[in-house]
């Protein structure tokens, strides 16, 4: 499995989605395991 640009794209907006919702709500776990899953 090599690491691509839409794999690199795919992280910085998950990154982006997550320290988004971690500004809102303390789902931030929930979060993880789906962008795990997601890449």
């Amino acid at each position: 499995m090599t690491w691509t640009l839409q794999d690199t794209i795919g992280a910085v907006i998950c990154a982006i989605v997550i320290v988004a919702v971690v500004a809102e709500n303390p789902w931030t776990t929930l979060l993880i395991a789906f962008c795990a899953i997601w890449a």
